[in-house]
């Protein structure tokens, strides 16, 4: 997850918002095992995302 590391917290919690939407919208069109992945999926994405946005350390402008 290097890529999320240069963003500020709230910009990664609403990429990792984004990622928990489009797993649900593939969920809808699954099935069994798989559609249940893709759940589990959201709700580890949800999860980053609150804990993102639990995270009020400023160390600066991101690294480039």
């Amino acid at each position: 997850m290097a890529e999320f590391e240069d963003l500020a917290p709230s910009q990664r919690a609403k990429r990792y918002r984004a990622l928990a939407q489009d797993a649900r919208n593939e969920a809808a069109a699954a099935k069994g095992s798989l559609r249940q992945s893709y759940l589990l999926s959201a709700e580890k994405w949800d999860k980053l995302a609150e804990e993102s946005d639990g995270d009020v350390t400023w160390d600066g402008p991101p690294k480039k």
